[in-house]
């Protein structure tokens, strides 16, 4: 997109309200592309993981349109 956004993780089976408090949260560039890593205990998100795109950082206000392509692995490090 052509403003900052910010990835967030949250604990919840579905998609927050707006004004949540994330998990975590990673600031995304104007136009950007690339991998995030995230070191979390899964343990974490013990209800669930839902990852959205916010236009906040410090809770979640929903990113309007669609200016935002997500691709998710979890892979446990508990296990």
């Amino acid at each position: 997109g052509a403003s900052l956004r910010y990835l967030q993780l949250h604990n919840a089976s579905s998609l927050p309200a707006n004004g949540t408090v994330p998990k975590a949260v990673v600031g995304i560039g104007t136009n950007a592309t690339g991998v995030i890593t995230f070191a979390i205990p899964t343990d974490r998100f013990s209800t669930g993981l839902v990852v959205a795109c916010s236009t906040t950082q410090g809770t979640l206000t929903i990113s309007p349109g669609s200016d935002f392509l997500i691709a998710a692995d979890l892979f446990p490090s508990n296990v």
